[in-house]
């Protein structure tokens, strides 16, 4: 036990250590400047002024607020006060009709100082997901998958860099793993304590709150538990033997046997009950979390599906197009694990020097992560592995079965090949490999010795 504490503190600490290389992203400012709600509504309870209508014009207040969470803004608004660093980026944080140079000699980059630590709460979420990651390889494969698997997320190197910086993916990653964990907790009880969905109602919505992308985690979640009862309600059950002596036993074995399944009928219908109720108040939880829907929020929930869908049109023009299907396959494949990191989505950014020196310094340091390339491919062999011994137990590997198979498919409708896209599924193929490699082990001659 006090080995997997270290180990798992280990790679926390290793997340941590390489902040101040982390090059540098545009979003991170947009992210400090939406920083400012926290003053607004937290420090001086303005909360009215948080919310949002039509016109959404691009990079507004209004328009950022609505396709971005909350939870990272409010982190990194509590951390610069709490440090004394003055929140005075210019709007909308980073203005990218204006080359690099431009931008910072307008005030659009923070100091170095300033900007670690606006990336110290993404990059605590993203630490303390490292734990979480090992718990749930313990549940997938014991103790030797919850090491392969906790390794290989903690030191992945597209999800360090995006963990380090001040953006949304590290408080998504916390939570949706947690989330993700409470559900197998959940399902493998014989009784489920309101506490626990109490618990997993506040994950999901704290995912959501973080990046709306996070869903993803929460069907996975919502999912695990809904099957795993479907498996137990389908499962057949030996008639219970009567006593000798006491009756019919004939008779009172066939009772016993109508009995369970009505019983197993009960309690699959209570936790399809249960699991409506959570998903149901984990939406209104994440409302209430986000004040940009608060006026209207059904009408906001389409203007964020219609802006979201509108951003992605100008993405997909910038990068020269749709990927085709099989580019999707290929990009699925490859970016979470072989592809080099993409430090930058713009290829402009590769002509800008001191943005070119910080990703060498980066790329050079110990606190990179793994090498991709042959190591990523070593990787998708254990994934592959994982995947054939998940499905020759199907039965109790269908819920990790599912988280897999549900974020493929989110993954294939995205046109980009941007990699920080490709991010939630590097959790559940670190859970895949772990198992892979924890059964290979196993299956060693020397590990039955």
């Amino acid at each position: 036990m006090l080995l997997d504490v270290v180990y798992a503190v280990a790679l926390a600490f290793y997340v941590l250590a390489g902040v101040p290389l982390t090059p540098f992203h545009g979003d991170e400012s947009m992210q400090i400047y939406m920083s400012t709600d926290y003053t607004t509504a937290i420090v001086n309870g303005r909360w009215n002024d948080l919310l949002t209508q039509p016109p959404y014009d691009i990079d507004s207040d209004g328009h950022l607020r609505l396709i971005n969470g909350t939870v990272n803004r409010y982190t990194i608004g509590a951390v610069l006060q709490v440090g004394g660093y003055p929140m005075t980026l210019p709007r909308p944080g980073w203005d990218w009709g204006l080359d690099y140079a431009r931008n910072v000699e307008t005030g659009h980059r923070l100091s170095a100082s300033a900007l670690e630590a606006a990336r110290l709460p993404s990059t605590l979420f993203t630490a303390l997901s490292v734990g979480v990651m090992f718990v749930i390889g313990r549940h997938i494969g014991g103790r030797p998958a919850a090491y392969i698997a906790t390794a290989i997320y903690a030191l992945n190197p597209a999800l360090l860099l995006n963990g380090r910086r001040a953006t949304q993916e590290g408080s998504m990653f916390f939570f949706g793993l947690l989330t993700v964990l409470i559900a197998v907790w959940l399902s493998r009880r014989e009784q489920r304590p309101l506490w626990g969905w109490a618990l997993l109602t506040l994950a999901g919505a704290l995912t959501l709150a973080s990046k709306h992308s996070g869903v993803v985690f929460i069907a996975a979640a919502l999912g695990w538990i809904g099957l795993e009862a479907l498996i137990r309600l389908l499962k057949p059950h030996p008639p219970t033997p009567s006593p000798l002596g006491e009756g019919n036993g004939f008779s009172q074995a066939a009772d016993a046997q109508k009995r369970v399944p009505t019983r197993e009928g009960r309690r699959f219908a209570g936790t399809v009950a249960a699991l409506v109720v959570s998903g149901v108040l984990m939406a209104a939880l994440f409302v209430a979390l986000s004040p940009a829907l608060w006026n209207d929020p059904a009408a906001r929930g389409v203007n964020l599906l219609e802006e979201r869908a509108r951003l992605l049109e100008i993405q997909v023009s910038i990068a020269g197009g749709a990927l085709s299907f099989t580019d999707r396959i290929e990009a699925i494949l490859l970016q979470p694990t072989v592809r080099p990191v993409m430090y930058y989505e713009l290829a402009s950014w590769s002509e800008i020097e001191p943005i070119q020196a910080e990703v060498i310094r980066y790329e050079t340091s110990f606190w990179r992560g793994y090498p991709n390339g042959t190591l990523g491919v070593l990787i998708l062999v254990l994934v592959g592995v994982g995947v054939v011994v998940a499905l020759a137990r199907a039965g109790r590997s269908a819920g990790l079965l599912w988280w897999f198979g549900l974020t493929l498919v989110t993954l294939l409708v995205n046109p980009l090949a941007w990699q920080r896209y490709y991010l939630p599924l590097i959790p559940v193929l670190a859970a895949l490999a772990g198992l892979g490699g924890a059964t290979l082990i196993r299956a060693h001659p020397r590990s039955n010795n």
